[in-house]
């Protein structure tokens, strides 16, 4: 049996002679309609996270008016999860990192009356109000921590620079708390 490669390379050849940006611009738009969200959302996590392989997604309704796409994604070796609207505006990223990576004063708001089971960093773009977004100034980082005392459960919202924006909550009457 013969191969004739000829029409092979006159397959590849406009592929190994276009410019590298259109290239680049069609596998962008392929990567993104494989990850099922729209083009413009799944750019925008491109962008920000170059080689994310999207495993997950969802979409969410706030208020009955914002359309909200979820993500848990791969990239640099991490899960992370996502927020974005169908247009590609990002709203917030989340990772979990171990307790060592926070500043030191987010590390003592924690305190050690209860175990940490883990620290979620979320960096916050914009929040949605009335159904409306909102884009912040500039990123805001807020370190959600799960905690656990005796059995129970908790959360707890702290700032880097150790203000505590929320909590403890926990899931047992607050006599039973720590």
């Amino acid at each position: 049996m013969t191969c004739n490669r000829g029409w092979l390379l006159s397959l590849l050849a406009p592929a190994l002679l276009a410019p590298a940006g259109m290239l680049s611009s069609c596998v962008e738009t392929t990567q993104a309609e494989k990850m099922g969200l729209p083009t413009p959302a799944a750019t925008a996590v491109l962008e920000a996270f170059p080689g994310a392989i999207i495993v997950e997604h969802a979409v969410t309704t706030e208020a009955a008016r914002a359309k909200i796409y979820t993500a848990r994604f791969y990239a640099d070796g991490l899960v992370r999860h996502v927020s974005v609207t169908g247009d590609g505006i990002l709203i917030s990223v989340q990772e979990t990192v171990p307790l060592t990576q926070l500043p030191t004063p987010a590390v003592a708001a924690i305190g050690q009356a209860a175990g940490v089971s883990e620290v979620v960093k979320q960096d916050v773009y914009a929040e949605v109000h009335d159904g409306q977004l909102v884009a912040k100034p500039k990123p805001q980082t807020v370190y959600d921590v799960r905690l656990v005392h005796e059995g129970a459960k908790g959360t707890l919202e702290v700032a880097p620079d150790g203000t505590v924006l929320e909590g403890p909550d926990w899931d047992r009457p607050a006599d039973k708390a720590p």
